[in-house]
Formats: structure tokens, sequence, C-alpha cells
């Protein structure tokens, strides 16, 4: 019993486990055998093939025979047979096991799969032989009743496997051995019957087709013959095909039953190498894949190429790109053409069939010429190989031929004009030629250029030029045909591109300015790019100009006799000689017209007219063109007109070449100066002098005559006959000339002091240089001139006469010179001045900035006429003039004269600070016209003299009124009083003293009420030294701190004659302090610190009783006086007043201080049970005579504070802190044991189970999920 509970426990353990196996099983895929059942046909018994049961079969060969037996250790036929169709076979048996089957059994589940019978061994062996009767199959005998008496399995070579019988056992034998045999247990054989019990495989088949056969189709490049398939088995390869011309294929046998994949390995003719894998079970009959296969089909590239330079790269700015090209080629029985576009110099064409393609430019690229060539190309299968697409690019097939032209450059002026002799182009201006101009070619386009540099029509590399580089030069020389000067590259030297025409050597005569860089292009085959006329190359000419100087003939050098500073036309004309304004005239005398100021000057033509001005920086008069006004060239130049001041002395021309640009030419062609001289207008003048009364000739009587322009002035006297002439005629010019000029100044002139012989000479030039005097020529130069008559014995008692008269024809051009006719005389002006001081209106004035006023007074003068009086003050000690600033004294005043008799003011503004003590004297001269006309200068005239007497001095000292020091109490009301010291005064005067007060801190003046604080006192001093004292009151709040400074000023009829204001005088300073102030008494405050009585520290026992003292300082108080202070208790975590027995803790104490500052106690006594862990804090309030003074309660003063606590208990046997356990603590081992002991019982358990035969009851368990679990 024990036995058969074991064994039905494992059974139940072992469908547990078998459960787990099959849910285990049911993730592991299936195997090969179970796949090939799976899908096995019903054509047999059994889907294994004989190759697979035979060794299996043959295993169990030696197997007694037992007849009834059913297990390995012994059967009989039908067991044997029944366990390999069950065991080996892998039939469904019916009746649950194989054991459960007889004979019978196997010939009714066999019925299906009968394909043999017979009733002799004759009948067999031929069945085999034909193939009928197969290894594997199931043989049942029977006897001649038709029962079911043996079972075998057909062997190879017509034998069979069975157990016969005790003394044969299992074994295999020939069919014909055993039919005649009686094998026992009624084994008589009549009749066999044979069933399929075996698949017998397949062959493996491919049908291989085209998979584009609009490709393919007509294509003998392309055939399905050759294909090779390999097919493997397990990875291993076990068979191979080989397609015909259709493109079927099979293996040379049958295979076994069972999964093979097939592949590729070789691919036929045209088509790629199919790398897919075709999966085919066989399963006793054939298996077949199909496969459609790519043919190979071509990726053509077109690469283009330059054919001049062999290079994959468009010269200058050609491309290969945007070339378009077409494919033509055999496709789907007819032809297809298809059309693509270069890019980066290709152009694919994808999807061509094997065989011909044509390939033809439709459009050729920019910057090259079309291809007309048609390219044939072939591509074979052999050339191809296998792969999907075959990459064909034809190498120096597809050249292109680059576009050439080239370039013509024609010389050209950049002034375009129209020539007389012909067109501009042809011709250069003046003296320069187009000829030998030098060219640089540059490459200006996107890429390089080839240029066949040395024309042997073979590419180098050197002859290769990169962007931005020189390709070529050339020069122009003359082109008959052209009629002009051109530069010429070769037709076609040039490829399709940008190119730079860069002169590099300008030709004779022209500059590198101009249109001397031009960019062109290349567009076109052939095309010659003429840069001519507008588009050519264009030079500036060399311009430069010429500057003549001119000069006086008289002097040799560039200055105008009687000129004024080098003056120019006013609007009336010259204000004496120039040599400004001369015209010059330049006529072209080159090869060649000129152009001038855009006009054309042919040759002999006028080319400029030029006139003479002051050149500063010459310091001559020249005449000249601009810098660049001429053309390269020769020219003429020559004096053609003057102006009125200047005779025409020098008209001789000079030839000058230009040959530098902007270079002004000086000099002539043989080296001379450009220089010409004319000499000034000159003339004489002349008069009879009389008296207006009685009509007498006035002999003797000097005549200043002055140059208005220049100022030069000479003497020229009446004879005695009272006629004055300058003429070299009536005297000599060189005899003694202007000899009489000593009388100028002279005070009195006598009739023994003039020389009616001596000769008269103006000769002065604008800058000072004098020319000699010269009996050919008129003593005056062009100009204005003033002649007044001198005061002199002959004419005393009239008036003095004056005129003005203008000389402007020249003696050599006229018989007449100036006539100033008859002069006569009439009695004149006289005037009288009186000085005085503006100040007072007396003739005393002060040192220091003075006024004086001079007035004159005239007589004889003409109504209406406007006349000027200029006075001068003289210093009567050195009769010099006095000077202010290093200057002379003057003023005048203009005045028009309403009657013959009158006056006028002619007021002086200086400083006299230096002319204390002296007196000065007012000299006056009455002008008309710039005539004098009278004059008073007497210096003895008291009338005219003004006495300069010292400036009077002060001194001040400035203190507060109150106790006369130097400082005051800036209170509401200041009184300063300042005592001003005087010298110098007049006694009697009256004079005005003004205080201020000033800021010394701002500098500005102190204010009160919003007004300057000041003080003005009059007074008039019995002695000239004094004093007067000057009295400021004001509100001096505001200036506590502040220094003030008292600042006076002396005034004597509205004049300030006297100041002192001297900011950092200590004299004259008052300082303005803070008045004091009394000291403020300290502020009540109080300080306390509450402790407990028993320790004196912040902690007390919560206990039934506890004090706290509080100690509280004050600060403050005023000593002697009687304060109470009042202290309350307050729980802090309440904010309320501490109660003991329902009332507040509180405690006062009344005391008198005896200083300022001290301290007082109160003690605060109460129930404290019931606070523990409360914190106390003290509230203190100090009152005088019940008013509040000072106060302390802030909750949060830890001084204020005392915290109630247990009263403190010390354990016998201290408690230990928590922490990880020490070593010797007591642990929950007890806990730990069982589960270590539970963890051994699951280790044993689970080794228990394992260990051989020895398993677990099965009463252990409540069932098998138990188990499971």
């Amino acid at each position: 019993m024990r036995t058969a509970a074991r064994e039905a426990s494992a059974s139940k353990l072992f469908r547990v486990v078998m459960a787990a196996v099959l849910a285990v099983s049911m993730c592991i895929p299936a195997t090969a055998l179970q796949a090939q059942r799976a899908f096995a046909a019903s054509d047999s018994l059994s889907q294994v093939t004989w190759e697979e049961a035979k060794p299996q079969i043959e295993q169990y060969m030696g197997v007694p025979y037992v007849w009834g037996g059913r297990s390995t250790d012994g059967w009989d036929c039908s067991g044997f047979v029944s366990f390999v169709m069950h065991d080996i076979y892998g039939t469904d048996w019916p009746g649950g096991t194989w054991g459960d089957s007889g004979t019978g059994s196997i010939y009714n589940y066999c019925e299906p799969y009968q394909v043999f019978s017979g009733d002799s061994a004759e009948d067999y062996n031929s069945a085999f032989d034909n193939g009928t009767v197969k290894p594997g199959d199931i043989i049942i005998f029977l006897n001649s009743q038709v029962v079911t008496v043996h079972a075998a399995i057909a062997g190879e070579d017509a034998t069979v496997y069975h157990a016969w019988h005790e003394g044969f056992g299992t074994g295999n034998c020939r069919f014909d051995y055993m039919w005649g045999i009686n094998g026992g247990h009624g084994k008589v054989y009549s009749s066999f019957v044979v069933y399929r019990g075996l698949t017998e495989g397949g062959y493996v088949t491919m049908d291989k087709s085209s998979a584009d056969v609009k490709v393919t189709g007509g294509n003998a490049q392309y055939s399905l013959a050759g294909a090779v398939f390999g097919v493997y088995r397990d990875g291993a390869q076990v068979a191979t095909i080989t397609t015909d011309g259709d493109g079927h294929g099979s293996t040379s046998d049958k295979l076994p039953n069972g999964s093979y994949t097939v592949r590729e390995i070789e691919a036929p003719a045209g088509y790629a190498l199919d790398g897919r894998t075709f999966p085919v079970t066989v399963s006793g009959s054939d298996a077949g894949a199909e496969m459609a296969e790519q043919p190979v089909t071509v990726t053509l590239t077109v690469a283009k190429f330059d054919d001049g330079t062999g290079r994959r790269e468009a010269q200058g700015d050609a491309t290969l790109d945007g070339a378009v090209y077409e494919a033509s080629y055999a496709y789907d029985g007819g032809t297809k053409t298809v059309t693509g576009t270069t890019s980066n110099g290709t152009v694919t064409f994808e999807g061509i069939p094997l065989g011909d393609v044509t390939v033809r430019e439709l459009e050729a690229p920019e910057g090259y010429l079309p291809d007309a060539e048609k390219h044939t190309l072939t591509v074979s299968a052999g050339m191809a190989g296998h792969d999907p697409v075959f990459y064909y690019e034809p190498a120096d097939e597809f050249a292109e031929t680059v576009i050439r032209g080239g370039i013509t450059v024609g010389k050209a002026d950049s002034e375009e004009y129209d020539h007389r002799d012909g067109d501009y182009a042809n011709y250069a201006q003046g003296d320069a030629t187009f000829a030998g101009a030098e060219f640089a070619i540059v490459n200006r386009s996107e890429g390089f250029i080839w240029y066949d540099a040395n024309k042997d029509g073979k590419h180098q590399t050197e002859e290769d030029f990169e962007p931005g580089a020189e390709v070529l030069r050339m020069t122009t020389s003359y082109d008959k045909a052209l009629d002009a000067y051109v530069a010429k590259t070769g037709e076609r030297a040039l490829p399709y591109g940008t190119y730079g025409v860069v002169e590099t050597k300008s030709p004779e005569g022209y500059t590198e300015r101009g249109k001397v860089d031009v960019t062109c292009e290349i567009r076109e085959d052939g095309q010659v790019v003429e840069l001519t006329r507008d588009s050519g190359i264009e030079n500036e000419v060399i311009r430069g100009g010429v500057q003549v100087e001119k000069d006086d003939w008289e002097l040799g050098k560039s200055e105008a006799i009687g000129g004024a500073g080098h003056s120019a036309l006013d609007a009336q004309g010259y204000l004496g000689t120039s040599l400004e304004g001369i015209e010059f005239t330049v006529t072209n005398a080159s090869r060649h017209g000129v152009m001038v100021d855009g006009e054309y000057v042919g040759k002999g033509e006028v080319a400029a007219t030029i006139y003479t001005s002051w050149n500063e920086e010459l310091g001559a008069y020249t005449a000249q063109t601009g810098p660049d006004a001429l053309p390269y060239g020769t020219y003429t130049i020559m004096e053609t007109a003057t102006n009125d001041s200047y005779m025409l002395t020098d008209g001789k021309a000079r030839t000058f070449e230009v040959r530098t640009d902007g270079e002004t030419v000086t000099f002539d062609k043989s080296g001379a100066d450009l220089t010409w001289r004319d000499r000034v207008v000159r003339n004489d003048v002349h008069l009879q002098k009389k008296g207006a009364d009685d009509s007498h000739k006035f002999a003797y009587v000097p005549f200043l005559i002055t140059n208005v322009t220049t100022g030069e002035a000479h003497v020229a006297v009446t004879d005695r006959n009272g006629a004055l002439n300058t003429s070299a005629g009536w005297n000599s010019h060189i005899r003694d000339a202007n000899a009489n000029d000593s009388l100028i100044g002279k005070e009195t002139i006598t009739a023994s002091d003039v020389d009616e012989s001596c000769g008269v000479w103006f000769g002065l030039a604008e800058d000072g240089s004098v020319s000699e005097p010269d009996d050919r020529f008129g003593a005056l130069p062009y100009g204005e001139y003033t002649i007044e008559e001198l005061r002199c014995e002959s004419n005393e008692g009239y008036g003095l006469w004056s005129d003005s008269f203008n000389v402007s024809r020249d003696s050599t051009t006229t018989k007449f010179d100036v006539d100033l006719g008859t002069v006569d005389d009439q009695p004149g002006p006289r005037i009288g001045t009186t000085a005085t001081d503006a100040a007072d209106g007396d003739h005393e004035a002060y040192a220091g900035k003075v006024e004086i006023v001079d007035t004159v007074a005239y007589r004889n003068l003409e109504p209406g006429r406007e006349y000027t009086v200029t006075g001068t003050l003289m210093d009567k000690a050195t009769g010099e003039p006095v000077k202010d600033g290093g200057k002379e004294v003057t003023a005048n005043a203009t005045f028009t004269a309403k009657d013959a008799n009158g006056t006028v003011d002619v007021t002086f503004s200086f400083d006299a600070s230096a002319l204390a003590g002296h007196d000065v004297v007012a000299f006056e001269t009455l002008t008309h016209e710039s005539r004098e006309v009278a004059v008073h200068a007497e210096i003895e005239d008291e009338g005219q003299t003004v006495s300069i007497v010292p400036k009077p001095e002060i001194g001040t000292t400035a203190v507060d009124a109150d106790d006369l020091d130097h400082e005051a109490e800036a209170d509401s009301k200041v009184e300063i009083r300042d005592v001003v010291a005087y010298k110098g005064l007049t006694p009697g005067k009256a004079y005005t003293l003004t205080g201020s007060l000033i800021d010394k801190e701002t500098g500005e003046p102190v204010q009160s009420g919003g007004k300057d604080v000041t003080s003005t006192v009059t007074f008039t001093p019995e002695k000239a030294d004094g004093s007067a004292a000057v009295t400021f009151s004001f509100d001096g709040r505001a200036l506590a701190g502040h220094d003030v400074v008292a600042f006076e000023s002396l005034k004597s009829g509205g004049a300030e004659i006297a100041s002192h204001m001297d900011i950092e005088d200590g004299g004259q300073t008052v300082k303005l302090v803070k008045p004091e102030e009394p000291q403020k008494p300290e502020e009540p405050s109080i300080g306390t610190m509450a402790t407990d009585a028993d320790d004196g520290d912040h902690e007390a026992v919560a206990d039934a009783e506890v004090t706290i003292v509080d100690e509280v300082a004050y600060k403050g108080l005023t000593p002697g006086e009687e304060y109470t202070v009042t202290g309350t208790l307050m729980d802090k975590q309440t904010g309320k007043p501490v109660q003991s027995d329902g009332k507040d803790v509180t405690a006062t104490a009344s005391f008198v201080p005896d200083k300022a500052s001290g301290s007082v106690s109160l003690s605060f006594t109460f129930d404290g049970s019931a606070l523990k862990g409360h914190d106390i804090v003290a509230f203190e309030t100090v009152s005088k005579d019940g008013a509040e003074v000072a106060v302390h309660a802030d909750i949060d003063d830890v001084g204020q504070t005392v915290s109630l606590v247990d009263e403190p208990v010390t354990p016998s046997n201290p408690t230990p802190k928590g922490g990880l356990p020490k070593t010797g603590d007591s642990v929950p081992w007890i806990p730990l044991a069982c589960l270590a002991a539970a963890a051994a019982c699951g280790i044993a358990i689970l080794a228990l189970m394992r260990r051989k035969g020895n398993w677990v009851e099965a009463d252990d368990f409540d069932d098998e999920n138990e188990l499971q679990r």
C-alpha cells in the first residue's frame, strides 16, 4: 500500500510537472517534424520519410517475440507494427495506446492508404520492383478465410521488418522467404494487402520570369537560361536547380519531405542576382517557387568636359550646366526617348535597358557650341554584370567646344569732341598721340580660361588663367583700315567670359586717368568686342597751365608805381595804378586741335584769354590759366590789352609747351621767364595863383601835392609870377628833385625858403620801391591827387586853398596836362577851445578814470559843410601827447556847420591814474574832407588846461556796535558800525559815503528782509584828512557762523573817487556767532533686570512661593524730588498680567534720588505652582506727582524675564538614550531564531524533494493545485 500510495503521489506530482512542461512547450517553436505533419498531404499514413523511419525501426531489431506482448520488452507482430505506426510514424492510434491494437485494428485503420494487394511472393516482388510497394509500407497478411493473421513493415530490397515468432523475434528478412513458412499462431498466408506507410518526398522546382518585360522583351542582352539556384536544408545546400530558356528548372532528384529554402547563386545574362530566399515544403509531392527577377538596367551619366582643356570644368563665364540631352533606346517593343539637363556638368539617365543607346545634345550649355554628333553607346550583359543597376559613364565622349572671340581696343580721348580733321577717335589733342598705349587683358570671369599663348593649339597648364589674373598685354598702333589707333587680341583668342581691359601704359600726351578700365563680355562665337568710340578706352589728356608775370617797366619788378597795395578794381575804377587786369591771349600752336573749357580750339586759334591779378603766394602780378586748362601741346602767348593805368609796352608773342600733367608753365620754349614789363601812365599838372580881392599874383607859395592812393606827397611852388608847373619842360625832374619837400612841417615859410627851380617826381610804388626821375615822362603817375596850399608869409591872412585832380592820360599820347586854372585865396576859419572835468565842470580832475570835455568854438566856417574836429591831449610838463595803454589819448567829433560860427564838444576818456600832479592841455585840429582848415594848439592856454590831482584814499574798521569788537551775536537785530578814515579830500566840498555788507562765504551782498544791507551818509569835511561813520542794522539770525565784510564807496558829484572793498581785510570783518542756548535736561528713562530671589539667575522653581527681584535702573531724574516706581509681572505666553489669589501680581516703591541716575529694587512674591514652564516678564513704570515719566515694558526683553521650571530630580539609575544596541544589549532573538529555523526547514524540504526516488507523500498536500502553489 505504501508503494502504491507513493506511486500515486508520484503520478500526481508528475502531472503537475507535465502541466508545467506543457505550458512551457507552448512558448517554444514547433519542431521541423511537427511542421511537416501539420502540412502533410493525405496520400500516406505518415509524412515521415523512409530515411527518417529506417534507423528508428532497426533500433528495435532483436526485441523478443511475445504473443500478446505490447512493450519493447517483448511484443508480437501487431504490437511491433502498431508501435512503429504510433511512435515512429506518429499516427493518432485509435483506442488510446498502441498496445490495444491487433492486426485487425491495423487493417481497418490503414484501409484509406491501400496501394497494392497480392497473393504470392512474386506479386510482392514485382510490385516492389516497379515501385508500387515502397519501404515503410504497412503489410497485412490474411489467411484463406480472409482473416488478418500477421503484420509487417516493408523494407528495402523486397524485405520486411516484423515480429514473426518466438524463434525469429523481431527482425528483417526477404518477403519471399517468409511467405511460405508458417510462423505459428495461425500465421498461414493466402494473401496480403499493402498500405502506403510513408511519404515519398518530391522535386523542388523554380520558375523564373522577368520582372519588367518592357525592358527585357525582345532584347538579346537578357536571357532566363542559366540561372543557378541552390536548395538548402538546415543551412546546408542539398541540391541545385538550373533554369532553361523559359526560366524553368528542377532538382535532378526528389527530395525528402521537409522544409527547404531556395536561393539564386548565379544570375542569368542581363539579370540582377536576386538575394532573396524562397521557402518551399516537400510533402509527398513536388514543391515549387516562382520568382520575377529584376533585369539589370543602365544608369547612364553623360559627363561633359571642355575639349580645349580636357577638364570637366567650364571656362570663363561658360557653364557645363544646363545642356539638354536626349537618350533613345529599345523599350517595350519600340523606342523610348528621354531628355535631361546637365547639373554640375553631368546628366544622368536611369532605367535604360542593356544594349544600344543613342545620346544627342539638344541644347548646348551657356558659353559652348552645340554638339551635333549622335553618340551611340552599347552596354552588353557581359559589361553590366549582375548588380541591379549598371552605372555607366563613358570617358572622353561628351566634349564641349567653348565659344571664343576677341577684343579690339580703340584708343580715344575722354573728351568726345568733333575734330575738324576727322573723328575724334583718330586724332589726339595738341601734340599728343594714341600710339604706344599698352593694355592688359584681365580675366574677370567666374572661372579660369585657357589662352593659347604660344599659338600651338595645345593646352598647357601654364596657359590657364584664374579669375583676376592677367591674360595678355597688347599695344596700340595705327590701323589703316579703321583709320584709328587700336590694339587687338586674336579673333578667337578668348573663351566665353568677362574681361577687364586695363590700360597699363598711357600713350604720349595722356594721363592714366579717364576711362582706362573697361569690362567687356564675349558671348558669341567669333565675336570681336570693339572697344571704340563710346565704349573705347579713353584717357584724359595731359593738361597743364601757363602763368605770366607782369612787371613795372621803370622798376623792373612786379610792383605798381602809384598802386594802392595791390588794389583791385572797385565801382569807381582803380584806387590808383595797378598791374591787375592786363590781358594776355594764348593761341594753339600744336599739331592738332585741343579742347579748352569744353570748346574745340583748332590750330592757330585762341585757346584762352587770361588777365593779371595780384598773386599773394608769389608776391607778384600774374596771369594764369587753371593748372589743367591746356592739353598737351604747343602754344603762343602775348599781351593783347592793358588797363587804364599802364601802357601796352611789350606786345611780343612767346612760345611755350605743356608736357607735364598739372604743371603750370612759367617759361617759354627757350627757357626764358614769361615776364612782360609795361610803363605806368604819367602826366603833369599846372595852375596860376592870384588873390581874390585884388587878383595880385602870389609868388613863392608852396603847394603840397599828395597821391591819394600811396600817400606820397611832394611840394611844388609857384614861381615869381605865381605859376606852378610839374613838367620836365618847366623844371627838370632830375634837377634837385623834390627839394622843396623840406618845407613840409615848417612853421613859418618865407620866400627865401622856396626854390622855384627844383623839379618834382612821384615814383613811390605800392610796396615801397621808388623809381628814378625821367624827364621823358610826366612827373605824376596815374591816379587821384590832392593839392593843398601851405601857409607861408605870402598868403598870411588868407584862407588856404585845396583841391583834387586825376591823372589818367599819358603825356606821350597827348599834348595836354592837368590844368587847375587860376586859384583865388579867401579869409580862413578860426577855432578856440575850453577844457573842463566832465564830473564837475571845473579845471581839476582826480587821478583815475577821467572824462575831459573840450568845447571847441569855431568861426568863418561855410554853413552846410561837414567838418571834423580832432583833439589830442598833451602833457604840459613834457610837451608830449598823453598816452593810455600805450596809445595817444585822442577824440574827435564830426558835425555839419549850421552857421559860420558856433561850438562843438570833444570828449576825452582815459585812465589818468599815473598823471597825478600833471596838467593836461587839449590841442584841436579842424578838417574838411580830410584837409586841415584850422588849428588851436597852445600849450600855455589855461582855458585848454585841466589839472590832475591825486585820488583820495579811504580805510575802514567795522565792529559790533554793542561792544566794539569784531564779533556779534547773530540775533534778530545786529548793529555794525563802520568807521571810514579818509585822506586827500577837499575841505568844504560835499561827499557821499555808501557802505554795503558782503557775506564772505558767498561773496554776495548780505540781505535782510529781501533787500541788500546798505548804509549811506553825506558829509562835508573841514580838513583834507578825517573820518566818518556808517552804521548797518539788520536781522542776522540766518547768518550764524558767517563773516560779514563792510565795503565802502566814496563819491563826489555822483562819481566814485575812492573805495575800500577787500574781502580779506580783517579790520572790515565782523564774525556773526550763534547765541548761547540753555542746556536741555536729559529725558528720564529706565531699564530693569528681573532675577530669582533665591539664586539671582533668570530661572525659578514653580512652587507655591516664588520671589522675583526686579532691579530698576533710572536716568534723567531730578535729584531731591520724590518718584514712585510700579512693577507688574506679565505672563509671556498669554501677554496678560500674572495673577495670584485672583489679583495681578504687582509691587510699588517710592524714592527720592540724590542723583539723576541710580537704581531701586522691587520684590514680587506669588504662588507660581500653576505657572510651570511659563516665562514671567517684569514691566515697570516711574511716575512723579501721578504723572508717568518713564516706562520699560518689553515682553521680549530677556533681562526682564524669569523662567518658571520644575524642581530638578537626581535619578539613581539614569535612563539610557536611544540608539543602536551595544554589545551585551538584549535583542529579540526568538523571532530571529524561528525565522532561521523556518528557512532551514525550507532548505531541507527542498533538498528532500530533489533527492532521487524520495517523493513527498500525496497526503501531505490537499490537492494538485496546492502542490503547484
